[in-house]
């Protein structure tokens, strides 16, 4: 026997900043229907999307002076679930409300009493500019959706040896596999990947850019790194000379893996680019534009090909799994110990 904590304990995104104006949106966590709106002096908030009244959906509803209103009976609850009854003036009533920010352009959700210091630690030194992101400019957010189990699309974002396959910008060609340098960790907390090859050619477009840009006998550098409070990674790629160290063009950022529902599941990526040459710095609003594009388009490409695939690859028993697996073992395991808090009856007694 195992128990599951809610996930809901964790912050996840569930909508982009730009895509909450004034009408409430409905999002999920895991099965679990949530709204979202924004209140007449811009707050967030978030409420189990069910009136407390007659359990009508209030993200069928509008905001008002008194907050969101269900359109039922009028009932109005502001972004702390508490509520207003003109009708029936006497009756104490509290809509369950979840705690909400937003940061980096997104608005994340969590429980009530989860405290802001839950919120993934990569936030805080991408807003300041700190510990490694010195230089990162915020280019941009996407949200992909995908019509996978969580665990399918965990598997795909920490699997580099799709990448020369699925992938056409990021990574190195099929034919020089062979001369990748790996390095794996596994962290009582997360993972590390890191994975240094030839950068294989750009697709046109991009090809001749490329060719007036990057050295010959370019190097591509990729580095994920893996946690579970809520399930997201950073990235790292970079562009240059000696394997990636000293590169000219290097793009971060962090992705966020959102269960929605049943076999849906929300992939929120948030890229920043930092061009390093000094001759490439008046480029910088063009790559920047580029490399968010490029960004868009290769996750589209693990989007379309995952959901092609569909739900065939959640349990690993069966699998015929090589070195290059190790992490994907070792991520789900932490999956279901730091994500869903899972735990057998012995192991918490």
């Amino acid at each position: 026997m195992s128990s599951r904590l809610p996930v809901t304990r964790h912050f996840h995104p569930v909508l982009l900043s730009k895509d909450l104006k004034r009408k409430p949106v409905q999002v999920f966590i895991n099965g679990a229907a949530i709204v979202v709106f924004r209140d007449q002096n811009n707050q967030v908030g978030a409420l189990v999307d069910s009136c407390p009244h007659r359990h009508t959906p209030l993200s069928l509803g509008k905001v008002v002076a008194d907050g969101l209103q269900c359109p039922y009976h009028g009932w109005c609850f502001d972004a702390e679930g508490r509520a207003t009854i003109r009708a029936q003036p006497k009756i104490k009533c509290r809509a369950t409300s979840y705690r909400a920010v937003e940061r980096l352009g997104c608005i994340w959700v969590a429980d009530r009493d989860t405290p802001l210091s839950a919120l993934p630690e990569f936030i805080e030194p991408a807003e300041s500019q700190t510990d490694g992101w010195a230089g990162y400019k915020h280019v941009g957010n996407i949200s992909a959706l995908f019509h996978s189990p969580l665990e399918m699309v965990l598997d795909s974002f920490n699997d580099a040896e799709h990448i020369h396959i699925v992938h056409k910008v990021i990574g190195w060609a099929e034919l020089e596999i062979d001369k990748i340098q790996w390095h794996r960790e596994n962290l009582d907390n997360g993972s590390f990947l890191r994975a240094v090859g030839p950068q294989r050619g750009l697709p046109t477009p991009l090809n001749l850019l490329g060719r007036i840009l990057l050295p010959r006998n370019d190097t591509s550098s990729l580095e994920f790194g893996f946690r579970f409070s809520p399930v997201h990674w950073t990235f790292h790629t970079k562009w240059g000379t000696n394997g990636g160290e000293e590169p000219l063009l290097s793009v971060r950022g962090a992705g966020i893996i959102v269960p929605e529902r049943e076999n849906q599941t929300r992939v929120y990526n948030l890229v920043f680019v930092k061009v390093h040459s000094p001759k490439l710095k008046p480029l910088t609003p063009l790559l920047g534009k580029l490399s968010f594009r490029v960004s868009k388009q290769e996750i589209e490409r693990d989007r379309v090909l995952l959901n092609k695939i569909g739900p065939v690859g959640v349990k690993t028993a069966g699998m015929r799994l090589g070195a290059l697996d190790g992490q994907l073992v070792h991520n789900r395991k932490l999956l279901q110990k730091i994500y869903f808090g899972q735990q057998t009856v012995e192991e918490s007694s």
